[in-house]
């Protein structure tokens, strides 16, 4: 049996009841959530022949989408919620890891970005697209050790992305759940909306994962 290959898949347990939201995006974005699981790229990660160049070009493909959605995400918010959510920015960390196959980042310039994007123009929706982008570092620690067991210590200085929380992911995970209850468990008339938008962002991914 292979090891775990859920690239979105919760790195930590925990046993406090979520709040409303998250119980709702968890059970209303499994199917788009699973689909997404099934595309090569995340596949192939613990394939015995899964070559570093593989590996660059998943990262480049996580970078044409976050470089272009994480504007979106994080206009218009409010100071005191870029306060709790302003180091959930990722394109960064991506770009750090990609410069160090390319040996400086003029190559990102060139990259092509994502150009079908959900329509975020909402707080709510906004939200939904964070939790697919917060997702798919919950299954960090363990790619990250896969990847460093395959590679070895070729890989140790590009795992800024996979590591982006290192050991506080349960911590981080837990506190954007509390976040979003906090925002959203007493207005159950915007969930739809979160849900909506997070399905949506798994269906741009998806198609962006697919693109040749």
């Amino acid at each position: 049996m292979k090891p775990n290959q859920n690239e979105f898949t919760n790195g930590a347990t925990h046993t406090e009841k979520p709040p409303l939201v998250m119980s709702a995006l968890k059970t209303e974005t499994m199917s788009a959530h699973k689909q997404l699981e099934r595309t090569n790229y995340f596949i192939r990660l613990f394939e015995p022949d899964y070559s570093i160049q593989e590996y660059r070009r998943l990262l480049c493909r996580f970078y044409g989408f976050f470089s272009a959605i994480e504007p979106l995400i994080f206009e218009n918010l409010t100071e005191t919620q870029l306060s709790v959510l302003g180091h959930k920015v990722k394109v960064g960390l991506l770009a750090k890891d990609i410069s160090l196959f390319e040996g400086d980042e003029a190559g990102l310039q060139n990259m092509p970005q994502c150009d079908k994007l959900p329509r975020l123009n909402s707080f709510a929706r906004q939200m939904g697209a964070l939790y697919v982008l917060e997702g798919s570092t919950l299954g960090g620690r363990i790619i990250a050790k896969r990847l460093k067991e395959h590679f070895g210590t070729e890989i140790l200085d590009k795992l800024n992305y996979y590591n982006c929380y290192g050991e506080n992911i349960s911590v981080e995970w837990k506190g954007f759940q509390s976040f979003m209850g906090s925002q959203f468990d007493d207005k159950e008339a915007e969930i739809p909306d979160v849900i909506a938008a997070a399905n949506d962002t798994f269906l741009c991914l998806h198609q962006w994962f697919d693109k040749p």
